[in-house]
């Protein structure tokens, strides 16, 4: 959206590209046409990135320190993934990232509030 209105320059989507490699012409051209009548806005935010880094912050207290590096780079690895294919903008991956972190950021509260109750 932001290419049609000349904020930025156009990004191709690379993710049909890998079937035409395999002489898949056919896959290719289905995955090019649902995706071009799919709803544009749809993909606002990507959720691919939220529950990556949602999963990783839920583990995360519960892992060693030593083991952080490699819980991050998931995240880490589908949010370059999205952005170089073309698949999602850097807004798209922001406001996932902020999806991810509310409901963990809220966890301490919801666990007073639950056991006030319960108890």
């Amino acid at each position: 959206m932001g290419a049609q209105n000349g904020l930025l320059t156009e990004v191709a989507r690379i993710s049909t590209r890998g079937w035409r490699a395999f002489g898949m012409h056919g896959a290719g051209n289905l995955l090019n046409a649902g995706q071009i009548a799919a709803n544009p806005v749809a993909a606002m935010p990507s959720l691919h990135t939220a529950f990556a880094l949602f999963v990783v912050l839920f583990f995360l207290t519960s892992t060693r320190r030593r083991w952080w590096p490699l819980l991050l780079a998931y995240p880490l690895a589908m949010t370059f993934t999205l952005v170089y294919s073309g698949e999602h903008g850097a807004g798209n991956l922001l406001n996932a990232g902020q999806i991810a972190a509310n409901p963990v950021a809220a966890m301490p509260s919801l666990h007073t509030a639950f056991a006030l109750f319960v108890v």
